[in-house]
């Protein structure tokens, strides 16, 4: 909270109003309200801004006016707001793995993990990234050709990759792929899906998410050696069956390979941005129909740049572009709730590589993971990887209850940083907790700190500030310094309605890229066991099944070893590797599973 003897208070005199509407004009057609309630009183500071002085309306028309000077507590008009540090890309590694482009990289909702996959000739290894490290996956059996360029989504429900075509070379003419497989990254292996339906054609640079909300696989667009393809498709991993949606045309994206599509779980569509040729075009798909949205600006004509939903903004993310005389290393943001592409980060401390960047969210770690890419300055792929943020710190709250309709103020405050708003205009008597939300994170997102963002998820409030400093929340009435704050070990505040803190996981069990804890806080998930974990990521296994694959062997022995010992993935779930029936997961429970394999030991007991 600001110290009020570093900071003092001025008492201010403004001319305060208390007034009503009249629609009783009978000599008026339209509505003279102006969208006010005739049964409402009003006051207002004469800034633009009203708020409903009482809870509910009157009964029968009021006719009501009064003018007072109004005395309110302002903060010294010498003082500004101080911004915490601004968000920034930080190289994490580079050297490994070996510099590529056209890879595709998905984030393992039940590993916890980014995963990257091709942009390279002779590598078709899978990588998992810890926050520090590459780790190539070991899998077993077939495997797929090396390839560039190929379609991959991640397919939480069945805790599977998906992976559609591609090429064997950059140059052209290449072998251009169509075959489709699956990838079981925590059990380690491939299988070579044969679709039925309508199977898309071989294919190049085409893009394909998965729609957690209908759970297919949503497949745009690609070419083959010049031949450019705009149709859509839909793909259903329970039937197996492939079914085209529309063949492209007038009222659809263009044809070609030049875009980038993402999910968004918050609108529950997919958003493509880019058009053959690089034109700079935003669409979005939703049931089964595509529909161009006017955004009031845009990153304007680019190809081959990359996008991913940011969990910390809420936002779909675009970074880069396909250029030789103006290569774009800046990043972009789509805020909805404005219907405009904010430019966040203007690329100026920003990787060397900025097109045909591996690039995707990482809920776990709260950042945006880019490996590799083209750099046109050194005629050259890269093998750097890069995190935006790079450092940061993110809190949430949960407000309850339903407004009362009056404004509020606010405060995010660290050690040396200091950002407020004391005029937040109320929300209507009566609306949702998710509406103050909204309000709050909009008002927090326009003080043009480059440090701090807000995302409102329904009724829950996502803070994040740059840096590595603690921070509060401070709320209160309008007009004066809030007198309630959140820092560690505060519970709640009472604020209309009353707002209190939401302990974040870091796990995203569900894949929608949203923290596990915001979605059991705001109803999105039920968690009826009160373990923390959203009752739609609890699965049946098979006690000593540590990886997943239905079976109890000596790669689950493996799996549990390089867990412990090599930083491996965790077992799935945890309970099914604490084999000797005592918590926690170590080398007694190794020995119990080689004795009961290989030594007629006594069958594992799971908690």
């Amino acid at each position: 909270m600001p110290d009020p003897d570093a900071q003092p208070e001025q008492e201010q005199f403004v001319l305060a109003l208390l007034f009503s509407v009249d629609d009783d004009d009978w000599l008026v057609w339209d509505d003279e309200s102006g969208g006010l309630d005739p049964n409402m009183i009003y006051y207002s500071y004469l800034t633009g801004t009203s708020w409903p002085l009482l809870s509910n309306s009157l009964e029968g028309d009021i006719d009501a006016i009064a003018a007072w000077r109004d005395p309110i507590f302002y903060e010294d008009p010498d003082y500004t707001n101080t911004c915490p540090p601004a968000f920034e890309w930080g190289m994490v590694t580079d050297g490994y793995p070996d510099a590529r482009l056209g890879h595709s990289m998905v984030y393992n909702a039940v590993g916890n993990t980014p995963v990257m996959y091709g942009g390279s000739e002779t590598d078709n290894t899978a990588y998992s990234w810890n926050g520090s490290t590459w780790t190539p996956r070991l899998v077993f059996g077939d495997v797929p050709i090396p390839r560039y360029d190929c379609a991959m989504a991640y397919d939480v429900k069945r805790d599977k990759i998906f992976m559609f075509g591609g090429r064997d070379q950059q140059a052209v003419p290449a072998t251009v792929y169509g075959d489709f497989w699956e990838l079981d990254f925590t059990g380690g292996h491939w299988t070579e899906i044969t679709p039925t339906g309508d199977i898309p054609s071989a294919r190049t640079q085409a893009k394909m998410i998965y729609d957690i909300e209908n759970d297919v696989f949503v497949l745009f667009g690609g070419g083959d050696n010049g031949t450019l393809y705009g149709d859509t498709y839909e793909y259903d991993p329970d039937t197996q069956v492939w079914t085209l949606i529309s063949s492209g045309g007038s009222g659809e994206p263009g044809a070609g390979g030049d875009h980038y599509m993402v999910y968004d779980p918050v609108e529950k569509s997919t958003v493509l941005y880019g058009e053959d040729g690089g034109i700079g075009k935003t669409w979005e798909y939703k049931n089964q129909t595509w529909s161009q949205l006017f955004p009031s600006a845009d990153p304007g004509d680019r190809a081959l740049h990359r996008m991913v939903f940011n969990g910390l903004s809420g936002r779909i993310q675009l970074y880069g572009n396909n250029s030789t005389f103006t290569p774009l290393r800046d990043l972009w943001e789509l805020d909805r709730s404005i219907n405009s592409w904010i430019q966040v980060d203007d690329g100026s401390a920003a990787p060397g590589a900025h097109f045909q960047v591996g690039m995707t969210f990482d809920p776990a770690r709260r950042q945006t993971v880019l490996f590799g890419g083209y750099d046109w300055s050194i005629f050259s792929a890269e093998d750097e990887t890069w995190v935006y943020p790079l450092n940061s710190i993110t809190k949430a709250y949960t407000l309850t209850g339903a407004s009362t309709g009056t404004g509020w103020s606010w405060c995010v405050t660290g050690p040396d940083f200091s950002v407020c708003d004391f005029e937040v205009p109320g929300v209507t008597s009566g609306s949702p907790a998710d509406a103050i939300a909204e309000r709050f994170a909009y008002s927090i997102n326009g003080t043009g700190c480059e440090g701090l963002i807000a995302a409102a998820y329904g009724n829950v409030l996502q803070i994040t500030v740059g840096g590595q400093k603690e921070f509060s929340l401070c709320v209160g009435p309008p007009g004066d310094y809030p007198d309630c704050c959140l820092p560690s070990g505060v519970v709640s505040c009472s604020f209309q309605p009353d707002i209190a803190k939401v302990i974040l996981t870091g796990n995203d069990c569900n894949g929608n890229l949203i923290d596990d804890a915001i979605d059991i806080a705001n109803g999105t998930s039920n968690d009826n066991n009160q373990d923390d974990v959203p009752d739609e990521c609890i699965r049946d296994f098979i006690c000593g099944d540590a990886n997943n694959d239905d079976n109890v062997n000596i790669l689950d022995i493996v799996y549990i070893i390089n867990y412990i010992y090599k930083n491996g993935p965790d077992p799935i779930p945890p309970d099914a590797a604490e084999v000797d029936g005592q918590p926690g997961t170590n080398i007694l429970d190794i020995v119990y599973l080689i004795n009961y394999l290989y030594k007629n030991g006594p069958d594992p007991e799971c908690p």
